[in-house]
């Protein structure tokens, strides 16, 4: 039996999303990445039809005149800088006092927030932990 259309939604339209918090602490949270949805799909769903009207509805009533512009695309980030490959996920900030930064290998369907920095991992090699970055911003003014 083929899925259903929401079953559909969810499995294409839901994505996890990752910011630093979600990186460090290993909190879920998902997101709706639409980038590919067809006006049909976004027609036919009453829950992705009322989210963007209030995405619509919010960035029509912001006083910047960029973000009134992007109420014609309510159904997609502002900025959309996702990797379209593995990337290593490094928050862009954490406290002084741990011991490692944390970074992580992430598949290209997590979508990157901006509260963390993504760098393309093509073969995977790349190392995934260090205490680099915490000792020079323990040691530099």
């Amino acid at each position: 039996m083929p899925p259903s259309f929401s079953q559909y939604i969810v499995g294409y339209y839901i994505r996890p999303f990752i910011g630093a918090d979600e990186l460090i602490k290993g909190k879920d949270r998902w997101c709706l990445w639409l980038v590919d949805a067809s006006p049909m799909d976004l027609e036919r769903s009453p829950v992705l039809a009322a989210r963007m009207a209030k995405v619509r509805r919010m960035r029509l009533e912001s006083s910047k005149v960029p973000t009134q512009r992007q109420a014609e695309t309510p159904h997609l980030f502002t900025e959309i800088r996702q990797p379209g490959v593995s990337y290593l996920c490094i928050p862009s900030h954490f406290t002084e006092n741990r011991d490692y930064a944390t970074v992580e290998w992430i598949d290209p369907k997590t979508i990157a927030s901006n509260a963390v920095f993504t760098a393309r991992d093509d073969d995977g090699s790349s190392s995934l932990s260090s205490r680099l970055p915490c000792l020079w911003f323990g040691n530099v003014p």
